[in-house]
């Protein structure tokens, strides 16, 4: 944890623990709430849908606002009883329900969850624990991707969790070794799903509906299953030549797909401030600060933890096509704006840092961040000459650092180059981008590396990638065909001339590029090839975004 991160958290704990929720919090005063409706109703035009925006202060609803249509086909306004799909703003309440059986000592956060959860993953040796999951640090491949990988996606079929667990139950290997990285990724949650239903010994969806009764939020709950009908439904649409409904036919549980009003959000956001709790108000704060002894610092129980201008704050948003919401709430100011919408087209996000803009922007902290804008240590000035070459950030950018007129630049496909400029040491500035800088240094293996740096995101590292081989010869070994164990995925891999390559997946053919020895892309997909020297290709590692190191091995 930075020492900056670690202040923030400090902040967060005492806000939450001390719970001063009889601190007087002033009204949202009648010009904030003109200035608030005026920007939220200028967002949405008549005749389309919209938003829901609610903000919360010391305990007491204090903004309620509703714009738009809930129903394109029949027409029918937004308002308070329409329900909106909260899309990954559900694992919060996932994260509770565990962590609240966690307090009741019948789950242990620190064991494998198959503990609790006999008979998942089988073939996956490595221990993955409780608090891995909730906190994205399992290494636990996407299963969205995992979909997508075998030629369908989630709006074309109705999937549920069932299928989930047909999919990761068939995995034998992991993203990364759990404990040692964060990548996000939505099956993490629908194994705690499954994990409260084994431990309850009840089924999760009507769990889940006793639970958010107790919470007292009635008109929130996890359908039963695909075609169930959700009353007062804000349907989800996007612009694509004219207003599309997005398909609602995906039904897992724990991960998102939750239905919920916004007066039923407002009513947990009082009680996260201390006010007519239904539970215990140690269990709420913990369930608001990081996971004990965990990779990362900033992603807690279903939650995202920092700052927002410099104020202690956790957050989440959550998408799935024109279903999205944003919670954010900042801990000194014990104020939580909530936004639901059914639209595409409108930010949650921006709509709910606008909204705190107006009402805090007197307590904003210039210049604050959250992740550091340089390294702690500046090394000596270098040598361009060294660090020219092709590029991997840990992201799975491609990014090249070359020479023009005696001068670096870095470029990116589909980018305009950027220059960069010396700006101390090894430190160079983009010159296009304010506070974006990159520091060249030699990594512990003896190769050119460099790191990004950023006040408003995380650091990134790079890895060197050897050149493409020039013999023609030599890129025909890379040719093949290649199977998935895992989901029975087929590549066949073809050379076209020179650089240029084809792989044809589940029957479809896409082009992909050799941009390093062994190393090919194919718009979000990477692809490297296994050989021992120069030798045909035995098989593939291939990744894309939420999946990493998928095995195929070749078969022909």
């Amino acid at each position: 944890m930075t020492k900056r991160v670690g202040l923030l958290v400090s902040g967060i704990v005492a806000v939450f623990c001390n719970f001063l929720a009889s601190a007087a919090f002033g009204e949202i005063t009648e010009d904030q709430a003109a200035t608030i409706r005026a920007y939220i109703d200028g967002l949405v035009e008549e005749g389309e849908p919209g938003i829901a925006v609610g903000v919360v202060t010391g305990g007491e609803v204090t903004f309620e606002h509703y714009v738009g249509l809930a129903n394109l086909d029949i027409p029918s306004p937004i308002g308070p009883k329409s329900r909106f799909n909260v899309a990954s703003n559900a694992k919060q309440y996932t994260a509770l329900m565990v962590l609240e059986l966690a307090e009741e000592g019948k789950v242990d956060l620190s064991k494998d969850f198959r503990t609790f959860l006999p008979g998942a993953m089988p073939e996956v040796d490595e221990t993955i624990t409780v608090a891995q999951l909730i906190t994205h640090t399992s290494g636990v491949r996407e299963i969205s991707e995992l979909w997508g990988l075998t030629g369908v996606t989630w709006y074309e079929r109705p999937f549920d969790s069932g299928d989930a667990m047909d999919m990761l139950n068939g995995q034998n290997a992991l993203n990364f070794r759990p404990g040692t990285k964060f990548l996000y990724s939505n099956s993490n949650y629908i194994l705690l799903a499954e994990l409260v239903e084994a431990v309850t010994e009840t089924r999760f969806h009507r769990y889940a509906k006793a639970f958010f009764e107790a919470r007292k939020m009635p008109s929130t709950y996890w359908r039963r299953r695909y075609g169930e009908v959700v009353p007062n439904m804000a349907r989800p649409y996007m612009q694509w030549s004219g207003w599309l409904e997005n398909p609602t036919i995906a039904n897992t549980y724990g991960d998102g797909f939750l239905y919920t009003t916004l007066r039923d959000q407002m009513a947990w956001e009082k009680q996260i401030w201390g006010h007519n709790t239904t539970l215990p108000s140690g269990l709420i704060a913990k369930s608001q600060l990081p996971v004990e002894d965990q990779h990362t610092s900033t992603y807690g129980y279903g939650i995202e933890i920092g700052n927002f201008n410099g104020l202690p704050s956790v957050w989440h948003v959550g998408s799935t096509g024109g279903a999205n919401a944003y919670t954010l709430r900042l801990t000194d100011q014990q104020t939580s704006i909530v936004v639901m919408g059914n639209t595409g087209q409108v930010s949650v996000v921006g709509v709910g840092q606008r909204v705190a803009e107006t009402l805090f922007a007197d307590d904003f902290v210039e210049g604050a961040s959250n992740f550091p804008a340089r390294p702690e240590t500046i090394g000596k000035p270098i040598n361009p000459q060294d660090y020219l070459g092709l590029y991997q950030l840990n992201s799975g950018t491609i990014m090249r650092i070359v020479l023009r007129d005696g001068e670096l630049f870095r470029e990116i496909e589909g980018a305009d180059p950027v220059r960069l400029l010396p700006e101390e040491g090894n430190i160079y500035l983009y010159e296009t981008i304010d506070d974006l800088r990159i520091a060249f240094f030699v990594g512990d293996d003896g190769r050119p590396t460099f790191g990004i740096y950023a006040p408003y995101q995380g650091t990134q590292t790079a890895t060197l990638l050897d050149p493409t081989p020039e013999n023609e010869r030599d890129k025909k070994r890379l040719e093949g065909t290649f199977v998935n164990a895992e989901t029975g995925t087929e590549i066949v891999l073809r050379h076209v001339e020179g650089n240029e390559f084809k792989w044809i997946k589940n029957g479809r053919e896409r082009d992909a590029k050799l941009i390093g020895k062994n190393y090919l892309t194919s718009n979000s997909y990477r692809i490297r090839v296994q050989r021992r020297g120069s030798r045909s290709a035995t098989g593939l590692l291939v990744d894309n975004d939420r999946i990493r190191n998928v095995v195929f091995d070749r078969v022909d």
